[in-house]
């Protein structure tokens, strides 16, 4: 941590809500303010959990105890993504400079590299599927050729599709 906390940003959970909270937050010098309510746009925390859930998702489905042995991988992929509301990563951030990430290795596949192919499921009332069911990402396939900057050919078992390198994932 970097210097004094200035304030404290969190939902309406009732132990930030509480008298003890105030005053604790009060005597140290923290403000203390609440993002809107049913609202988890405006809350980071919220976002950044959604992201976390989205991460261990895709590379712990089938192995639900597999995410004690990712989370370190996790950790520095989220660390080392840039930010939009900064333009900086949270690494360079805390005077860590640039970082040497996961991310960089996903970019660069080579030959008969495993990956995860993301996938794009819609809901069917006919067959009663809901897409917030399907697996995010399908594989592992095999990376073949570049095809262009950030475009792999990925061989899904039946042939090879082209896909941008933002849909491709290697498995860890």
């Amino acid at each position: 941590m970097l210097g004094q906390i200035k304030k404290i940003i969190s939902d309406y959970g009732p132990q930030f809500r509480s008298n003890n909270c105030k005053t604790l937050t009060s005597i140290l010098g923290i403000e203390l303010g609440f993002t809107a309510v049913y609202h988890p746009a405006t809350n980071p925390v919220e976002r950044v959990m959604w992201e976390l859930g989205r991460l261990f998702r895709m590379y712990c489905n089938d192995h639900h105890s597999h995410w004690a042995v990712i989370v370190n991988d996790v950790h520095r992929l989220i660390n080392s993504c840039c930010h939009e509301g900064t333009g900086a990563t949270p690494m360079e951030l805390l005077c860590m400079g640039k970082p040497s990430t996961v991310l960089q290795s996903t970019l660069n596949f080579l030959l008969s590299d495993e990956v995860l192919v993301a996938t794009h499921h819609l809901s069917s009332l006919v067959n009663t599927q809901i897409n917030k069911f399907f697996k995010l990402f399908e594989g592992p396939y095999h990376t073949g050729n570049v095809v262009g900057h950030n475009v792999y050919k990925v061989n899904n078992g039946i042939c090879y599709q082209q896909f941008s390198g933002n849909l491709v994932l290697p498995v860890l």
